[in-house]
């Protein structure tokens, strides 16, 4: 991805998942990805199973994109206060940050890597 690579966000879809992850999951999900070129960068959401599970992973490329990353937290505070029901997240043992970005976009710690995101 060049300098001049053009970054967008936009609402995930199925098909996204496995061309992400290279698997589908089984329930279905409220996010966001964002794309360069026709490429899967991140992806972010909400899996609607019991109890609603956070997600959200991102390429090596998108960690130089700070503004995108800071755009998708707010897009996804925006999903995460949708719902009624409490919606929970496991802070990643491979991403050293992932605890802190969990409380940066609001969540509340719990338990040691679980945060639960806080219900109106």
């Amino acid at each position: 991805m060049g300098l001049k690579a053009t970054l967008h966000v936009r609402p995930v879809a199925r098909d996204d998942i496995i061309s992400f992850y290279g698997k589908p999951y089984d329930a279905s999900m409220k996010g966001v990805v964002v794309e360069s070129d026709g490429e899967i960068l991140g992806i972010a959401g909400v899996l609607h199973t019991s109890p609603l599970q956070a997600f959200g992973s991102m390429k090596a490329e998108l960690k130089n994109h700070k503004k995108y990353i800071i755009l998708v937290a707010r897009k996804m505070r925006d999903i995460l206060n949708s719902y009624d029901y409490p919606v929970y997240a496991s802070a990643s043992e491979k991403e050293e940050n992932s605890m802190s970005f969990l409380e940066y976009v609001g969540f509340e710690h719990m338990y040691k890597r679980i945060y639960k995101w806080p219900t109106q």
